[in-house]
């Protein structure tokens, strides 16, 4: 094995490692916090924040037109552009808070809530204070430093959802969501600076800005077109239907992104710098993509079936009968997760391979069949309907993504394939029998509490043994993945002062 290579796949591992680390314990925060606010807040409040979200997704495109992506691409020259892409952020948050300001009286005009004005000026404040700190986070991803970017966003995520919890139980209403944003945002680009101080030139160095255009130019109209089967559903909904609909939706939606989630940022933080120092090695780019994107599915395909399978008892415990309806939305919208989980994380390889125009073609035509497939949930009904039309986009989306990416490479349908076969097959039949065991337990007190443990340890008791059987060399190769990075952990830590 070439010692370069060795040593970046080891730094990836590593990076995995710890970004997943702080990936469960933003979702145990993220979770526990959800729930809390739950009992605080009603769905009309998770409503008018996803109205406002619609807008700042939008205008965050112009904050960080794919700056951070394009610095990592050219990793080797990151001093040389390092001081117009500082500036270019700065200018750009600049403008986004300005044009969230202006944008917001229309968007209460569209969604017919006054409340948003407010909502959307405080939201302003948060685009420049968080580019402000979009340099020296991307010289942390080129170093493959992990572990200190997996430290901000933790004590980021922990603080902002604190702030929050205090706020709604101050009875800030929605103001509670969006008043700590601004205020983690100018923490958290304090502390990448400390952490990775970057040397910038107060020279604007304008002449260099229409070079970094030229791809970022490119970035920017892919993420306009991705921003709507992102935000597609919310505005569908929001202009026919009421905040009450719209929050369930919203609420469902970011729950079931969880184990999705959980999974898929931490793989394509680490994959997407580390297949970047090594583009010109498609054949060894292709397996490790590969061989990362099948242990994801064996690990995130029955995470999300289990996810569903646990919705309804998890909401009778922790939930309100306010919350109810987001059962089915949440079942669903976690199917189509797991679906999703592939084809989010082929993104990496694309972006590695600095295929900025095919993202772009892949993003309009996704963008064109997932607003008509919400456009027709949503007229026809509510937001099951609407998550029934997202679960089968997704579905079709993933595999698709997926074998756009590997082609280049090499790779064919059949790889595709392999990558959804035994985690699908083998979740399903694990998650599905627990769930059937569920239903022999008697009507006794506690029994949703019994449910959910009978059908986690049923769902692992059946799944870990069946994918050993069916994927042997796979496990073997996480089981080594793990062994190469914790015996190293002390000593990584030392050099990279992690």
């Amino acid at each position: 094995m070439h010692p370069v290579n060795d040593s970046i796949g080891r730094s990836t591992a590593r990076g995995f490692a710890w970004l997943t680390l702080e990936a469960v314990g933003d979702k145990l925060v993220q979770l526990a916090g959800q729930l809390v606010l739950a009992q605080m807040l009603v769905p009309a409040h998770f409503g008018l924040l996803a109205k406002a979200l619609t807008v700042t997704a939008f205008i965050n495109l112009l904050q960080e037109p794919g700056i951070r992506i394009v610095l990592i691409q050219r990793g080797n020259q990151f001093r040389r552009w390092a001081a117009p892409a500082f500036w270019m952020s700065i200018s750009a948050g600049i403008a986004g808070g300005i044009l969230t300001l202006l944008a917001a009286p229309l968007a209460a005009a569209i969604y017919k809530t006054d409340e948003l004005i407010g909502l959307l000026a405080v939201l302003a404040l948060t685009a420049p204070l968080r580019n402000c700190g979009i340099v020296p986070e991307a010289r942390l991803r080129c170093d493959l430093r992990f572990g200190r970017i997996a430290i901000i966003r933790f004590v980021a995520l922990t603080a902002t959802m604190a702030l929050t919890i205090v706020l709604a139980w101050l009875d800030y209403g929605a103001y509670s969501f969006v008043i700590p944003r601004p205020i983690i945002a100018a923490a958290e680009s304090l502390a990448y600076w400390l952490l990775s101080p970057v040397r910038i030139s107060f020279r604007l160095r304008l002449k260099r800005w229409r070079f970094l255009f030229s791809d970022t130019g490119t970035l920017f109209l892919a993420s306009l077109f991705r921003q709507f089967t992102w935000q597609g559903d919310y505005i569908i909904l929001g202009i026919l239907h009421n905040d009450i609909v719209v929050g369930i939706y919203y609420f469902a939606f970011s729950m079931s992104t969880q184990a999705m989630m959980l999974l898929t940022n931490n793989l394509s933080r680490t994959l997407f710098p580390a297949l970047a120092k090594m583009q010109t090695d498609t054949k060894r780019v292709l397996r490790n993509f590969l061989s990362a994107i099948h242990l994801l599915a064996l690990l995130g395909v029955p995470a999300c079936l289990l996810q569903a399978a646990l919705a309804k008892p998890i909401f009778k415990i922790f939930l309100n009968s306010e919350y109810q309806p987001a059962i089915p939305v949440l079942q669903i919208l976690s199917i189509g997760m797991a679906f999703r989980l592939t084809g989010s994380a082929a993104g990496s390889l694309l972006q590695s391979q600095g295929r900025f125009g095919t993202i772009l073609v892949m993003n309009i035509a996704y963008a064109a069949f997932f607003l008509t497939a919400v456009t027709i949930g949503a007229i026809r009904g509510g937001s099951i309907s609407v998550a029934c039309a997202v679960a089968l986009f997704y579905a079709g989306m993933g595999p698709v993504h997926l074998y756009v990416a590997i082609r280049t490479c090499g790779g064919q349908l059949v790889d595709v394939a392999q990558m959804l076969i035994k985690p699908w097959s083998l979740g399903l039949i694990a998650v599905g029998l627990a769930t059937l065991a569920t239903r022999t337990l008697p009507e006794i007190t506690g029994r949703d509490w019994w449910c959910i443990a009978v059908t986690i340890l049923g769902s692992i008791a059946i799944y870990c043994p069946a994918i050993w059987f069916c994927a042997k060399d796979d496990c073997r190769h996480l089981l080594s993945r793990l062994q190469s990075v914790l015996p190293q952990q002390n000593q990584a830590d030392t050099v990279n002062g992690d």
